[in-house]
């Protein structure tokens, strides 16, 4: 069955790394904003086509966050599956997956965008300030604790399934 739930968030979770890739090219096209050095205005200060590459690297941690996310959604389908006597997750936990994957990754892109061009926006959003780039790096750092606790639990539940005093042929798993 290839509609499946399962294979619909892998293939989210895949979109979301093509996406990121179109974007690296995008990104790495070498995407350089006109600037000038005022002698009023300590530092530089951008204009001409620097929304542009402001623009880039917003859609890039966004897709960068979301890839993190359905990586972490994956994880989260497999503790699911490998916890539950269920074998189909059910459409409401497929919607909670989607939301996840796509619209979480807007809780920290746009508060980062926000902080960004209040407190720095200069040049292009590519220099990374650690004050204000925890933002962004705070919840795929979580995401990825989270899938080292979902990963060591999987591997528990898994040991003893195979060592279950009830399971006569453990190549049966």
């Amino acid at each position: 069955k290839l509609h499946c739930q399962r294979n619909t968030v892998h293939i989210n979770m895949f979109i979301s790394f093509i996406l990121r890739s179109i974007i690296c090219f995008i990104k790495d096209i070498d995407i350089t904003p006109e600037v000038y050095y005022s002698s009023t205005i300590e530092g530089v200060t951008s204009f001409g086509q620097a929304w542009i590459c402001k623009s880039v690297y917003v859609i890039f941690y966004y897709v960068l966050t979301a890839n993190f996310m359905w990586i972490f959604v994956e994880g989260l389908f497999l503790h699911t599956f490998v916890l539950s006597t269920k074998y189909n997750v059910s459409r409401h936990i497929y919607r909670t997956f989607l939301i996840l994957g796509w619209c979480v990754p807007l809780l920290s892109v746009i508060p980062w965008v926000i902080v960004r061009y209040m407190f720095e926006n200069t040049l292009c959003w590519n220099t990374m300030d650690n004050r204000f780039f925890w933002i962004i790096k705070g919840p795929i750092m979580v995401t990825c604790v989270i899938n080292l606790v979902f990963f060591i639990n999987i591997i528990r539940v898994l040991y003893t399934k195979l060592n279950a005093a009830h399971t006569k042929d453990p190549n049966k798993y």
